[in-house]
């Protein structure tokens, strides 16, 4: 007898198991999509966060700063009143002279050469003294042997410090006094400023138009800026801001370092005896040395740890003779950037005013120039533009 019976089926078909996989798949592809979409936006949320708090710090920094300026934002600023400065430098660049930043290999006269512009005003600066805020001084950094040399000067070292600067004692004496270190001031020249982001070499180095030096060893040509669509504007722009402490009370005269060691300083005149500049304590076998950080006589050779003598290089006058008094620069800013990669001190050049008397009828080459003397800027000094950072 013929069993009819129809049996309920216990599983699924090969087809239907493909068509539930095919389903959990597109559903796991459109959560992926989804996670990636969200993922996405969090990512571009938190970089624009991210860029906001940092245009809101420098936002906050500089009115802080600003509030804060020294001087009166009505010029002239006199030297008597000791206000410091306050100038903001409009360079040639404008948001519509710019070039533009979104055509490549952009042609001159052609319709499309300044549509817009990405790039804006790009070559402006500002720069101001300041005070810091009530226990918040100003931060910097600065060779030991600068911070030291006014405390060996009035006594203030103890003998274990003393000793550090003994090369008979410590044969790392000359790398100790180069060692930067931080020091403080409740007043700072501040300046801000944009560059582009320029090309670098694998070791780090500047990449430059002429990538071999001369015979001088110096590179003639400009350093290479990152300009991936070649609209002859850099792609990024780097904000800079650097703060140079003012700390007048660290000068000393060469008067003041002879008393001190006990014999002359190199090249001294009375005419120069009592002009205060910017000394650095020496090591040497017993006592350290006091001596003029613009020592030109090359008698101070442990300013740098390479051991060389902090010469004022550039097209300086009298150079037949050493003494500092003597030599004379056409520009108050010749050889200061080599100083301040090393330290964060508000510096400038010292005019010679001393090498003919006010009441004289002569003519002296150097009088009225920089000379290769440095001393640390007071608010006085810096009321005078010659005086401030990269003027």
């Amino acid at each position: 007898m013929l069993d009819l019976t129809i049996r309920k089926r216990t599983g699924f078909t090969i087809l239907e198991v493909l068509i539930a996989l095919t389903a959990a798949l597109l559903l796991m592809l459109g959560l992926a999509r989804a996670y990636k979409l969200l993922g996405d936006k969090i990512t571009e949320r938190q970089s624009e966060m991210d860029l906001s708090l940092r245009l809101r710090d420098v936002a906050i920094r500089l009115r802080d700063e600003l509030r804060r300026a020294t001087c009166e934002m009505t010029p002239p600023a006199k030297v008597e009143s000791a206000e410091g400065y306050l100038v903001y430098h409009e360079g040639p660049f404008t948001d519509s002279t710019t070039l533009l930043g979104s055509v490549p290999h952009p042609t001159p006269r052609t319709v499309t050469y300044f549509p817009d512009s990405r790039v804006g005003d790009i070559d402006d600066y500002l720069a101001f003294t300041t005070r810091a805020r009530e226990g918040a001084p100003f931060l910097g950094f600065i060779p030991r042997g600068i911070l030291d040399a006014k405390r060996f000067m009035e006594g203030q070292m103890t003998q274990a410090e003393v000793n550090l600067y003994d090369t008979s004692m410590n044969a790392q004496a000359a790398a100790y006094a180069t060692d930067l270190v931080p020091f403080y001031s409740n007043v700072a020249e501040v300046a801000y400023w944009t560059s582009p982001e320029w090309v670098r070499n694998a070791d780090g180095s500047l990449l430059y138009d002429q990538s071999v030096p001369d015979a001088g060893g110096n590179f003639t040509l400009h350093p290479v800026y990152l300009d991936r669509n070649e609209d002859l504007m850099p792609d990024r722009f780097n904000l800079h801001r650097r703060n140079l402490l003012v700390r007048p009370d660290l000068n000393l005269t060469p008067a003041e370092m002879a008393i001190r060691n006990g014999s002359g300083v190199p090249s001294p005149t009375p005419a120069t005896w009592n002009v205060p500049t910017i000394p650095f304590l020496q090591p040497g076998n017993g006592n350290p040395t006091l001596l003029p950080v613009s020592d030109v006589n090359a008698a101070n050779l442990a300013i740098f740890p390479q051991g060389t003598a902090i010469q004022a290089p550039g097209l300086w006058q009298n150079t037949g003779s050493a003494a500092a008094q003597l030599t004379a620069s056409p520009h108050w800013m010749t050889g200061l950037a080599r100083l301040q990669q090393v330290m964060d001190l508000s510096i400038s050049r010292v005019t010679d005013n001393w090498s003919i008397p006010e009441t004289s009828a002569l003519t002296v080459g150097t009088y009225g120039m920089p000379t290769a003397i440095l001393k640390a800027n007071s608010l006085a000094d810096l009321t005078r533009p010659e005086n401030r950072f990269a003027h």
